[in-house]
């Protein structure tokens, strides 16, 4: 039998399911293919940071296959669209009759696996798909009523029931071909170049390093690596339950509490595929007046709001593609809650610029931010910037360093320079706050108070943080 792998946001060999079981099934010749849109958005799999940053893991990915005697062809296609003929063709032309390629879950993706299905069993070709990009597949968590969950801590505790029943272990090597088929040379220029100083590498050699307990302060890294496809989230959760034994109590919890999360924001955008097509989770929230003002998306865009965390937040987000999951929080709270800008405009912006960028989750923040989501902040829960900025960055070093032109101010003083430190605010040309803070809550509770009249006034009590 001959196959091909379709390698999408998987680009690795180590605990691949498709590559795994295609390299034992396959015995007459195996054949690796992954496609890069010309032209990216929300319904790719990658942006372009995100591509940019693994150009290198494509190379050393190819080389690593030939060496198993799987060839890789990097094909340029010029939108999603142009996949299907392409698989196709690639299988008629080297008479391959299974491809092989691991379930993804967003509506435009599934929809194009379908396609896809059907296409290649009509032409009496195999497909043959595998749970790859997540823990627990969205069938599988269901509620006693056999309906999706919307409450995460509910779905926490089916989610780690399904865990302990599926002992779920790291697949082993991927085989090597008896022989290898001869494919054409293509070239494999990217067709773009997105400006971005990571603070990481994106290699497998690299990821898989970091699948040891002793590298527990790097699970920040490797839950990145994970999020891009470089880590499974087997070989994750497997890591994280040997640190666990190693007295790594706390920061184990924190990371697997953020996994259980993708997996909801993914079982989510699966049961409920009208966010896909930017739409409220909650329909009835589709009448609130956002606003899209274009100085206001632009000012936030730039780290220019005159909110000094907001500001750096942006900044760092800008220059490296990271951000810790506070101050991604606080950058959407901030636009959705003091801005009332249209949380659809953040979330595009994020997704062009975050190097652990993935549909699910970062819809979810979105939304979660906006009031509008399964899981959604209180609307009435607006925190003032200078006090997140106290408790996320009490000495002010992170500000400092992506807002340099407050380096001169105290560690009290940098929260609010507007108060405190007038003179190197005009000196250095520091911008004024693009909104009122207190007035914009007031306007935004209003919004929500009068598109739901049941909510109690107790929900309107603001919170520092």
């Amino acid at each position: 039998m001959r196959g091909l792998v379709w390698l999408r946001t998987d680009l690795r060999i180590n605990d691949n399911s498709a590559l795994f079981n295609a390299s034992r099934e396959c015995r007459d010749g195996l054949i690796a293919l992954h496609c890069i849109p010309k032209t990216l958005n929300t319904q790719a799999h990658l942006n372009q940071r995100q591509y940019t940053l693994q150009k290198q893991q494509l190379s050393v990915l190819k080389v690593a296959l030939a060496e198993l005697n799987i060839p890789l062809i990097i094909q340029p296609v010029d939108n999603m669209d142009a996949i299907e003929p392409v698989i196709l063709n690639v299988m008629r032309t080297h008479e391959l009759d299974t491809l092989y390629y691991n379930a993804r879950y967003d509506l435009a993706q599934r929809t194009q696996d379908r396609n896809i299905a059907s296409t290649l069993e009509n032409a009496q070709l195999k497909v043959k798909h595998f749970i790859d990009h997540l823990i627990a597949p969205p069938e599988q968590i269901l509620t006693p009523k056999d309906k999706p969950f919307t409450s995460l801590v509910a779905f926490k505790k089916t989610w780690q029931s399904f865990l302990r029943h599926a002992q779920l272990h790291p697949l082993g090597p991927v085989e090597k071909q008896a022989i290898a088929l001869h494919v054409a040379n293509i070239d494999t220029t990217l067709p773009w170049h997105a400006q971005v100083t990571s603070p990481w590498q994106f290699e497998e050699t690299l990821a898989q390093n970091l699948l040891k307990p002793e590298h527990t302060e790097q699970l920040n890294t490797l839950f990145t690596h994970l999020t891009v496809g470089l880590v499974s989230p087997r070989q994750f959760i497997h890591t994280l339950l040997q640190a666990e034994n190693l007295q790594h109590k706390l920061e184990v919890d924190k990371w697997l509490n953020l996994l259980i999360a993708r997996e909801f924001d993914h079982h989510i955008m699966y049961h409920f595929p009208h966010i896909c097509s930017g739409r409220d989770f909650q329909p009835n929230m589709h009448t609130l007046p956002w606003h899209k003002d274009e100085k206001l998306l632009t000012a936030w865009q730039n780290g220019q709001t005159g909110y000094p965390l907001i500001d750096a937040s942006m900044r760092c987000l800008n220059q490296t593609g990271y951000l810790s999951e506070d101050l991604l929080q606080a950058s959407a709270l901030f636009f959705t809650k003091v801005l009332f800008m249209d949380y659809r405009l953040g979330e595009d912006h994020f997704a062009k610029t975050r190097i652990d960028y993935e549909f699910a989750t970062n819809n979810a923040l979105w939304q979660w931010s906006a009031s509008t989501g399964a899981e959604s902040v209180i609307y009435a829960r607006i925190p003032q910037p200078s006090r997140q900025s106290e408790v996320f960055d009490a000495t002010g070093e992170f500000i400092r360093q992506y807002c340099p032109e407050l380096a001169s101010i105290n560690a009290i003083g940098i929260h609010d320079p507007h108060y405190h430190a007038r003179d190197v605010v005009a000196e250095q040309n520091y911008p004024q706050p693009i909104v009122d803070y207190n007035l914009m809550r007031k306007k935004t509770i209003y919004h929500f108070k009068t598109l739901n009249k049941s909510l109690k006034s107790s929900d309107f009590v603001a919170e520092t943080i």
